[in-house]
């Protein structure tokens, strides 16, 4: 896996993102390797997988690597974000997701997650990959369609977490604003096109 820095323009100011170049550096997760064959490592593991869907199978309808692939052959289906940096350094971050807005998180530290996002799936992963660039995530307990949270990714167990009105805006306190600047590189690196086609659950060859 690569890195690329990101540098900020000459006057030191934001710019808007859109798909074009966010798809190039941030390609979805889980990248598949160039491989079609399984390296004898990868074949003592059959049915163990990574986080991402492969990309062989969505590309050719098959995978060379069959059931030792580390990657979830499922089709692979994508959300569209938009992420408008403001003019200068200390704009707000607006964040559309399908033409939804969804986010804004400000200079001040504050995450203003918008009123009306659709309870469906697609948004809610798409939400979560969002939120990671805050130390954010979305979670609901049995009913996707039902109550939605948002907490510290450190906060395991939600106990600290604060509903989202489906029909208001909720703010959250996330970061302190000396590090909006880090915030805003992190928002520069998240991919224009989120994968978020469900997978099946990782299965333990273990029993564990």
């Amino acid at each position: 896996m690569h890195s690329r820095r990101v540098s900020q323009s000459p006057l030191g100011g934001p710019h808007s993102i859109d798909t074009g170049m966010a798809a190039r550096h941030g390609q979805d997760e889980g990248r598949q390797p160039r491989s079609s064959a399984p390296s004898p490592r990868d074949a003592k593991r059959p049915g163990t997988y990574r986080r991402g869907v492969c990309h062989f199978f969505n590309d050719r309808g098959h995978c060379g690597r069959g059931e030792q692939c580390l990657y979830h052959h499922v089709r692979s289906q994508r959300v569209h974000a938009r992420y408008d940096m403001g003019e200068h350094a200390a704009s707000d971050i607006s964040i559309d997701l399908k033409g939804t807005p969804a986010v804004v998180i400000s200079a001040g530290g504050t995450v203003r997650l918008r009123g009306g996002i659709p309870r469906e799936w697609e948004y809610f992963r798409a939400l979560n990959v969002v939120l990671r660039a805050v130390d954010l995530r979305a979670m609901y307990d049995t009913d996707l369609t039902g109550e939605w949270r948002v907490t510290r990714r450190s906060d395991r167990s939600g106990s600290e977490a604060a509903v989202l009105s489906p029909h208001a805006d909720t703010s959250i306190p996330a970061f302190t604003a000396e590090a909006f600047g880090h915030v805003r590189a992190v928002v520069r690196r998240l991919p224009g096109e989120i994968e978020v086609a469900r997978v099946p659950p990782v299965q333990n060859a273990g029993g564990r």
